[in-house]
Parts: structure tokens; sequence; C-alpha cells
């Protein structure tokens, strides 16, 4: 015998950390020299040397997304986050990027359909966390 287990849809709202990759997305990393020497960043398999180079390729890619929208890349980032169906929360080191991160964007089904090429054809590379941590996630 076999035992169904029927689960009613639950409205539960999912909340994105870390939605501009750590200060990916922000632009403003195009080399490793672009991290200070004691950036905590610098840990992290994302940011290694090697791997970077290749989210950097994906960064720009999205980058140019954006110019053709007259947006940020976290602008970008984030209105993919909210049309997914989640609640970004990014972090601003300054007010101008608070300011920046609240001005709501939205992106045609084609731009969706090309940041999904663009994951597709230029993979992120590296895990968020790296070692222990990383087998913590979705746990």
């Amino acid at each position: 015998m076999t035992l169904l287990t029927v689960v009613a849809p639950v409205s539960i709202p999912v909340i994105a950390y870390s939605p501009i990759g750590r200060g990916w997305l922000s632009g403003s990393f195009k080399n490793l020299s672009d991290l200070s020497p004691t950036d905590y960043r610098r840990n992290m398999p994302r940011f290694q040397p090697g791997v970077f180079e290749q989210n950097v390729r994906l960064v720009n890619a999205v980058e140019e997304l954006a110019k053709r929208r007259n947006l940020s890349t976290a602008q970008v980032a984030l209105a993919w986050v909210v049309q997914q169906g989640a609640i970004p929360i990014p972090g601003s080191k300054t007010m101008e990027r608070v300011a920046q991160n609240c001005r709501p964007a939205m992106l045609s089904e084609e731009d969706m359909k090309e940041l999904g090429r663009l994951v597709e054809d230029l993979p992120v590379l590296g895990e968020r966390y790296g070692g222990a941590h990383e087998r913590l996630l979705n746990a």
C-alpha cells in the first residue's frame, strides 16, 4: 500500500539573500585588484583566480543588457529576483545605492529569456561559500 500525501499550496515568501551576489552585480569588480587585500571576499570561491575571470564575463554581459534598458546591473539583478517571485534584501554601503536599489525596474519577457541564456552560456563558477558552509545550504 502506498501513502499519498497531498499538501495544499502555501503562500510563503522567499527572501533572496545577497541578490547582488556579494557585490558582483554592482559592477565594481573587473579585476581581482579591485578588491582590497583584506576584503573577506578574497577567501570566497567565486572570487578566486581562474573563477573570477569567468564570473566577470557574466557580469559584463548583464551590464550590456542593463545599459540597453538604462538600468544598473544591480537593478537588473533585483528585478530578476522580484520577477522570480522572491523578495530581495540587498546590502548597500552608500545612500546612493540604497536609493537606486529602491527604484523598481521591470524586465520584459525577452530580457528574462536573455538573462537565462546568459547564465547557460556563462555559468557562475565557484561555490557560494565553500567548504563546510556550502554543505549547510539547502539542507
